[in-house]
Protein backbone atom coordinates (compact mmCIF):
# COMPACT_ATOMS: atom_id res chain seq x y z
CA UNK A 1 0.00 0.00 0.00
CA UNK A 2 3.27 2.56 0.54
CA UNK A 3 3.12 2.97 -3.32
CA UNK A 4 -1.02 3.42 -3.26
CA UNK A 5 -0.09 6.26 -0.82
CA UNK A 6 2.18 8.16 -2.54
CA UNK A 7 -0.49 8.22 -5.23
CA UNK A 8 -2.20 11.94 -3.46
CA UNK A 9 1.08 13.40 -4.07
CA UNK A 10 1.51 12.33 -7.66
CA UNK A 11 -1.58 13.39 -8.77
CA UNK A 12 -1.08 16.85 -6.92
CA UNK A 13 1.95 17.38 -8.46
CA UNK A 14 0.78 16.88 -12.19
CA UNK A 15 -1.10 18.81 -14.01
CA UNK A 16 -5.51 17.90 -13.79
CA UNK A 17 -5.27 17.95 -17.61
CA UNK A 18 -3.13 14.74 -17.10
CA UNK A 19 -5.07 12.88 -14.73
CA UNK A 20 -7.23 11.48 -17.41
CA UNK A 21 -3.73 10.05 -18.91
CA UNK A 22 -2.62 8.71 -15.70
CA UNK A 23 -5.15 6.85 -15.08
CA UNK A 24 -6.10 5.50 -18.43
CA UNK A 25 -2.73 4.62 -19.32
CA UNK A 26 -2.20 2.64 -16.02
CA UNK A 27 -3.39 -1.47 -16.97
CA UNK A 28 -3.85 -1.47 -12.84
CA UNK A 29 -5.60 1.50 -12.52
CA UNK A 30 -9.08 -0.68 -13.03
CA UNK A 31 -8.14 -3.20 -10.61
CA UNK A 32 -7.14 -1.07 -7.91
CA UNK A 33 -9.03 2.04 -8.11
CA UNK A 34 -11.21 0.78 -5.00
CA UNK A 35 -8.60 -0.27 -2.65
CA UNK A 36 -6.81 3.44 -3.39
CA UNK A 37 -9.70 5.41 -2.28
CA UNK A 38 -10.48 3.74 0.88
CA UNK A 39 -7.33 3.64 1.98
CA UNK A 40 -6.43 7.44 0.85
CA UNK A 41 -10.16 8.18 3.12
CA UNK A 42 -8.47 6.27 5.74
CA UNK A 43 -5.16 7.81 5.58
CA UNK A 44 -7.37 11.17 5.96
CA UNK A 45 -9.35 10.65 8.81
CA UNK A 46 -5.78 9.61 10.57
CA UNK A 47 -3.98 12.78 9.75
CA UNK A 48 -4.60 15.45 12.72
CA UNK A 49 -3.58 18.73 10.79
CA UNK A 50 -6.67 19.64 9.48
CA UNK A 51 -5.48 21.21 6.32
CA UNK A 52 -3.18 18.42 5.08
CA UNK A 53 -6.84 16.30 5.80
CA UNK A 54 -8.73 18.55 3.54
CA UNK A 55 -6.03 19.05 0.54
CA UNK A 56 -6.61 15.17 0.38
CA UNK A 57 -9.95 14.81 0.69
CA UNK A 58 -10.50 17.60 -2.11
CA UNK A 59 -7.65 15.26 -3.87
CA UNK A 60 -9.75 12.18 -3.72
CA UNK A 61 -12.64 13.54 -4.60
CA UNK A 62 -11.28 14.81 -7.72
CA UNK A 63 -9.77 12.08 -8.49
CA UNK A 64 -13.25 9.88 -7.64
CA UNK A 65 -15.25 12.46 -10.00
CA UNK A 66 -11.60 11.95 -13.17
CA UNK A 67 -12.36 8.06 -12.17
CA UNK A 68 -16.33 7.72 -12.60
CA UNK A 69 -16.13 10.12 -15.94
CA UNK A 70 -14.19 7.98 -17.32
CA UNK A 71 -16.40 4.74 -16.72
CA UNK A 72 -18.64 6.66 -18.24
CA UNK A 73 -17.24 7.72 -21.50
CA UNK A 74 -15.27 4.56 -21.37
CA UNK A 75 -19.13 2.77 -21.90
CA UNK A 76 -20.00 4.73 -24.67
CA UNK A 77 -16.78 4.59 -26.53
CA UNK A 78 -17.20 0.78 -26.15
CA UNK A 79 -20.86 0.76 -27.84
CA UNK A 80 -19.47 3.02 -30.87
CA UNK A 81 -16.47 0.18 -31.48
CA UNK A 82 -18.43 -3.16 -31.14
CA UNK A 83 -21.55 -1.72 -32.75
CA UNK A 84 -22.05 -2.41 -36.28
CA UNK A 85 -21.30 0.09 -38.82
CA UNK A 86 -25.23 0.49 -40.11
CA UNK A 87 -26.06 1.14 -36.50
CA UNK A 88 -23.88 3.96 -36.03
CA UNK A 89 -25.86 7.06 -37.19
CA UNK A 90 -28.77 6.11 -35.13
CA UNK A 91 -26.38 5.10 -31.55
CA UNK A 92 -24.75 8.69 -32.60
CA UNK A 93 -27.89 10.40 -32.49
CA UNK A 94 -29.69 8.78 -29.74
CA UNK A 95 -26.41 9.44 -27.50
CA UNK A 96 -25.34 12.82 -28.95
CA UNK A 97 -26.28 14.68 -25.21
CA UNK A 98 -23.70 12.23 -23.67
CA UNK A 99 -20.86 13.59 -26.49
CA UNK A 100 -19.72 16.66 -25.27
CA UNK A 101 -15.61 17.90 -25.48
CA UNK A 102 -15.16 15.72 -22.88
CA UNK A 103 -15.73 12.59 -24.69
CA UNK A 104 -13.97 13.29 -27.79
CA UNK A 105 -10.86 14.31 -25.47
CA UNK A 106 -11.38 10.85 -23.82
CA UNK A 107 -11.88 9.09 -27.07
CA UNK A 108 -8.23 10.63 -28.71
CA UNK A 109 -6.14 9.61 -25.21
CA UNK A 110 -8.14 5.88 -25.39
CA UNK A 111 -6.98 5.87 -29.44
CA UNK A 112 -3.31 6.12 -28.08
CA UNK A 113 -3.52 3.62 -25.21
CA UNK A 114 -3.49 1.21 -28.68
CA UNK A 115 0.00 2.38 -29.36
CA UNK A 116 1.15 -1.18 -28.83
CA UNK A 117 -1.58 -2.73 -30.81
CA UNK A 118 -1.02 -0.87 -34.36
CA UNK A 119 -4.14 -3.05 -36.09
CA UNK A 120 -6.80 -2.24 -33.18
CA UNK A 121 -5.59 1.01 -33.13
CA UNK A 122 -6.53 1.88 -37.00
CA UNK A 123 -9.85 -0.32 -36.27
CA UNK A 124 -10.82 2.30 -33.89
CA UNK A 125 -9.35 5.56 -35.73
CA UNK A 126 -11.46 4.72 -38.56
CA UNK A 127 -14.86 4.15 -35.97
CA UNK A 128 -14.35 6.81 -34.53
CA UNK A 129 -13.76 8.97 -37.33
CA UNK A 130 -16.97 7.78 -38.87
CA UNK A 131 -18.37 8.67 -35.48
CA UNK A 132 -17.10 12.18 -35.77
CA UNK A 133 -18.16 13.15 -39.29
CA UNK A 134 -21.70 11.51 -38.44
CA UNK A 135 -21.72 14.53 -35.42
CA UNK A 136 -21.16 16.67 -37.78
CA UNK A 137 -23.59 16.17 -39.93
CA UNK A 138 -26.32 15.69 -37.03
CA UNK A 139 -25.00 19.25 -35.72
CA UNK A 140 -25.62 20.91 -39.03
CA UNK A 141 -28.87 19.70 -39.33
CA UNK A 142 -30.27 20.35 -36.08
CA UNK A 143 -29.09 24.30 -36.53
CA UNK A 144 -32.44 24.39 -38.99
CA UNK A 145 -35.07 24.10 -36.05
CA UNK A 146 -37.46 24.49 -39.26
CA UNK A 147 -36.01 21.65 -41.43
CA UNK A 148 -36.10 19.26 -38.26
CA UNK A 149 -39.32 19.57 -38.16
CA UNK A 150 -39.89 18.99 -41.78
CA UNK A 151 -38.01 15.78 -41.37
CA UNK A 152 -40.43 14.79 -38.50
CA UNK A 153 -42.76 15.48 -40.69
CA UNK A 154 -41.73 13.62 -43.57
CA UNK A 155 -41.03 10.44 -41.69
CA UNK A 156 -44.32 10.85 -39.70
CA UNK A 157 -45.78 10.41 -43.79
CA UNK A 158 -43.86 7.52 -44.81
CA UNK A 159 -44.89 5.91 -41.78
CA UNK A 160 -48.54 6.15 -42.39
CA UNK A 161 -48.15 4.62 -46.25
CA UNK A 162 -50.41 1.99 -47.29
CA UNK A 163 -47.43 -0.44 -48.30
CA UNK A 164 -43.81 -0.89 -48.35
CA UNK A 165 -43.53 0.07 -51.78
CA UNK A 166 -45.32 3.18 -51.75
CA UNK A 167 -42.93 4.28 -49.07
CA UNK A 168 -40.37 3.48 -51.05
CA UNK A 169 -41.46 5.54 -53.95
CA UNK A 170 -41.98 8.56 -51.81
CA UNK A 171 -38.10 7.93 -50.80
CA UNK A 172 -37.57 7.96 -54.55
CA UNK A 173 -39.28 11.07 -55.07
CA UNK A 174 -37.52 12.79 -52.02
CA UNK A 175 -33.98 12.12 -53.73
CA UNK A 176 -35.00 13.12 -56.74
CA UNK A 177 -36.19 16.13 -55.55
CA UNK A 178 -32.65 16.84 -53.66
CA UNK A 179 -35.37 16.42 -50.54
CA UNK A 180 -33.89 13.74 -48.88
CA UNK A 181 -31.96 15.75 -46.14
CA UNK A 182 -29.53 15.01 -43.81
CA UNK A 183 -32.11 15.46 -40.77
CA UNK A 184 -34.23 13.12 -42.77
CA UNK A 185 -31.92 10.21 -42.53
CA UNK A 186 -30.72 10.56 -39.23
CA UNK A 187 -34.70 10.72 -38.07
CA UNK A 188 -34.88 7.07 -39.63
CA UNK A 189 -31.58 6.49 -38.09
CA UNK A 190 -32.90 7.20 -34.32
CA UNK A 191 -36.20 5.94 -35.07
CA UNK A 192 -34.66 2.35 -35.96
CA UNK A 193 -31.80 2.39 -33.45
CA UNK A 194 -34.90 3.40 -30.68
CA UNK A 195 -36.70 0.01 -31.78
CA UNK A 196 -34.23 -2.82 -32.92
CA UNK A 197 -33.49 -3.88 -29.37
CA UNK A 198 -36.57 -3.30 -27.84
CA UNK A 199 -38.52 -6.30 -26.39
CA UNK A 200 -42.00 -4.37 -26.44
CA UNK A 201 -41.55 -3.76 -29.99
CA UNK A 202 -43.38 -6.08 -32.64
CA UNK A 203 -40.79 -7.77 -35.06
CA UNK A 204 -42.72 -6.32 -38.49
CA UNK A 205 -42.77 -2.58 -36.68
CA UNK A 206 -39.06 -2.96 -36.71
CA UNK A 207 -38.69 -4.52 -39.95
CA UNK A 208 -40.29 -1.26 -41.11
CA UNK A 209 -38.22 1.04 -39.25
CA UNK A 210 -35.24 -1.05 -41.12
CA UNK A 211 -36.40 -1.26 -43.96
CA UNK A 212 -36.98 3.02 -44.29
CA UNK A 213 -33.88 3.18 -43.23
CA UNK A 214 -31.81 1.23 -45.30
CA UNK A 215 -33.60 2.11 -48.43
CA UNK A 216 -32.82 6.53 -47.44
CA UNK A 217 -29.26 4.90 -47.37
CA UNK A 218 -29.29 3.76 -50.72
CA UNK A 219 -31.41 6.32 -52.25
CA UNK A 220 -28.74 9.20 -50.73
CA UNK A 221 -25.05 6.35 -51.51
CA UNK A 222 -27.09 6.84 -55.39
CA UNK A 223 -27.42 10.33 -55.20
CA UNK A 224 -23.72 10.91 -54.45
CA UNK A 225 -21.46 12.46 -57.13
CA UNK A 226 -20.03 9.72 -59.94
CA UNK A 227 -16.27 10.55 -59.12
CA UNK A 228 -17.08 10.38 -54.89
CA UNK A 229 -18.80 6.67 -55.82
CA UNK A 230 -15.67 5.59 -58.14
CA UNK A 231 -13.14 7.24 -55.71
CA UNK A 232 -14.60 4.93 -52.80
CA UNK A 233 -14.90 1.84 -55.30
CA UNK A 234 -11.24 2.40 -56.01
CA UNK A 235 -9.89 2.91 -52.34
CA UNK A 236 -11.65 -0.32 -51.61
CA UNK A 237 -8.96 -2.23 -53.72
CA UNK A 238 -6.27 -3.73 -52.22
CA UNK A 239 -3.57 -4.39 -54.55
CA UNK A 240 -2.09 -0.77 -56.34
CA UNK A 241 -2.56 -2.75 -60.04
CA UNK A 242 -5.89 -3.52 -60.07
CA UNK A 243 -6.67 -0.19 -58.40
CA UNK A 244 -4.48 1.42 -61.93
CA UNK A 245 -6.61 -0.83 -63.49
CA UNK A 246 -9.47 0.17 -62.24
CA UNK A 247 -8.49 4.12 -62.67
CA UNK A 248 -8.21 3.67 -66.28
CA UNK A 249 -11.29 1.81 -66.89
CA UNK A 250 -13.24 5.16 -64.68
CA UNK A 251 -11.74 7.46 -67.34
CA UNK A 252 -13.17 5.49 -70.08
CA UNK A 253 -17.31 6.19 -70.83
CA UNK A 254 -18.53 2.67 -70.87
CA UNK A 255 -19.66 -0.02 -68.69
CA UNK A 256 -16.21 -0.39 -67.55
CA UNK A 257 -16.89 0.24 -63.74
CA UNK A 258 -19.60 -0.68 -61.48
CA UNK A 259 -19.45 -1.02 -57.42
CA UNK A 260 -22.40 -3.56 -57.70
CA UNK A 261 -23.72 -5.45 -61.15
CA UNK A 262 -27.43 -3.94 -60.36
CA UNK A 263 -25.54 0.14 -60.23
CA UNK A 264 -25.73 1.92 -63.14
CA UNK A 265 -22.25 2.19 -65.17
CA UNK A 266 -20.09 5.11 -63.51
CA UNK A 267 -16.89 7.02 -65.22
CA UNK A 268 -15.51 10.43 -64.50
CA UNK A 269 -12.43 12.37 -65.54
CA UNK A 270 -9.06 13.03 -64.68
CA UNK A 271 -9.81 16.70 -64.27
CA UNK A 272 -12.83 15.89 -61.88
CA UNK A 273 -10.48 13.17 -60.07
CA UNK A 274 -7.87 15.38 -58.88
CA UNK A 275 -10.00 17.91 -57.71
CA UNK A 276 -11.67 16.09 -55.36
CA UNK A 277 -8.48 14.31 -54.31
CA UNK A 278 -7.44 17.66 -53.68
CA UNK A 279 -9.73 18.45 -51.65
CA UNK A 280 -9.63 15.63 -49.33
CA UNK A 281 -6.16 15.62 -48.97
CA UNK A 282 -6.26 19.22 -48.19
CA UNK A 283 -8.78 19.10 -45.56
CA UNK A 284 -7.14 16.13 -44.15
CA UNK A 285 -3.91 17.87 -43.75
CA UNK A 286 -5.88 21.10 -42.61
CA UNK A 287 -8.00 19.01 -39.86
CA UNK A 288 -10.96 21.03 -41.07
CA UNK A 289 -14.01 20.63 -39.29
CA UNK A 290 -16.22 21.90 -42.38
CA UNK A 291 -19.57 20.33 -42.87
CA UNK A 292 -18.41 19.29 -46.21
CA UNK A 293 -16.97 16.68 -44.79
CA UNK A 294 -19.99 14.92 -44.27
CA UNK A 295 -20.34 13.41 -47.93
CA UNK A 296 -16.58 12.03 -48.02
CA UNK A 297 -16.42 10.71 -44.68
CA UNK A 298 -15.90 7.59 -45.32
CA UNK A 299 -12.30 8.88 -46.76
CA UNK A 300 -11.02 10.35 -43.53
CA UNK A 301 -9.51 8.03 -42.03
CA UNK A 302 -5.19 7.47 -41.91
CA UNK A 303 -5.81 4.26 -44.19
CA UNK A 304 -6.61 5.55 -47.34
CA UNK A 305 -4.73 8.63 -47.35
CA UNK A 306 -2.00 6.84 -48.75
CA UNK A 307 -3.59 5.30 -51.53
CA UNK A 308 -5.07 8.71 -52.06
CA UNK A 309 -1.89 10.21 -52.40
CA UNK A 310 -0.86 7.23 -54.54
CA UNK A 311 -3.78 7.96 -56.55
CA UNK A 312 -2.79 11.46 -57.41
CA UNK A 313 0.51 10.76 -58.21
CA UNK A 314 -0.72 8.31 -60.56
CA UNK A 315 -3.57 10.97 -62.29
CA UNK A 316 -0.50 13.48 -62.31
CA UNK A 317 2.11 11.51 -64.21
CA UNK A 318 -0.52 9.42 -66.63
CA UNK A 319 -2.92 11.51 -67.38
CA UNK A 320 -2.87 15.08 -66.67
CA UNK A 321 -0.80 15.14 -69.91
CA UNK A 322 -3.37 13.25 -71.33
CA UNK A 323 -5.85 15.86 -70.78
CA UNK A 324 -3.67 18.74 -72.11
CA UNK A 325 -2.71 16.72 -75.12
CA UNK A 326 -6.71 16.60 -76.04
CA UNK A 327 -7.14 19.88 -75.32
CA UNK A 328 -4.68 20.94 -77.55
CA UNK A 329 -6.06 18.65 -80.08
CA UNK A 330 -9.66 20.41 -79.46
CA UNK A 331 -8.07 23.83 -79.87
CA UNK A 332 -6.42 22.96 -82.94
CA UNK A 333 -9.74 21.38 -84.69
CA UNK A 334 -11.88 24.27 -83.60
CA UNK A 335 -9.08 26.85 -85.02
Amino acid sequence: LTHKCALPQVFQDSDRENWKKLMMFSKQWDAMSDEVFSRLEELAAQLEDDVSETEIRNIVKLMRNTHEQIQQHNKLFDEFIEADDVDLEGLVTARRAEMGHTFLDHARIRIDTYVEDEEKRTKVINIMNRVVAILQVLDKAVENEREVQAAHAEFQKLLNVDSIAEADKMIDDLGAANKLTPALVLTAAKAYNSVKESPYTREEVKDVMMHLYFKMKATCASQQPPTIRILKHLLSMEDPLERKMGLEAAFTPGPDLTEDPEQDHLHTTPENMAAAIKFILETYRSNSKSAQLSEVASLMNPDVIERLEEIELEIEQNYKQMETQRFTEVQSFEM
